[in-house]
């Protein structure tokens, strides 16, 4: 889950371990991440609240615990949040996104 205010893609292709958006201004490749099949994950985006801030909801499994990474290029993940699951979606709130260009987020098992 992420947004990208550098490029505007109006496809995506999957080959091998690559993902491949066309758009403007060219072809971005990214690569793909693939994550545990153990990870029952759901990450659903919240509608924008400050300017400054990203947020979004983790559902799971209840009790297992999950990371959260955040990066500004789909390559390089930074730990930035341990969580552990609970009955009800939970909220989590980046209020130094607009610190950055762009973020991407993603939830793996601990």
């Amino acid at each position: 889950m992420g947004g990208n205010s550098l490029f505007s893609g109006y496809d995506l292709s999957i080959r091998g371990d690559k993902v491949y958006v066309p758009g403007s201004p060219g072809l971005t490749t990214l690569p793909l991440f693939t994550p545990p099949e153990e990870s029952v994950l759901n990450m659903t985006s919240l509608p924008a609240g400050a300017p400054a801030t990203s947020s979004f909801s983790v559902q799971g499994i209840v009790n297992l615990d999950v990371g959260i990474q955040r990066s500004p290029d789909l390559v390089t993940w930074e730990d930035w949040l341990p969580l552990t699951l609970g009955a009800t979606p939970q909220v989590v709130l980046d209020g130094s996104a607009s610190s950055a260009i762009r973020r991407f987020y993603r939830a793996t098992v601990r």
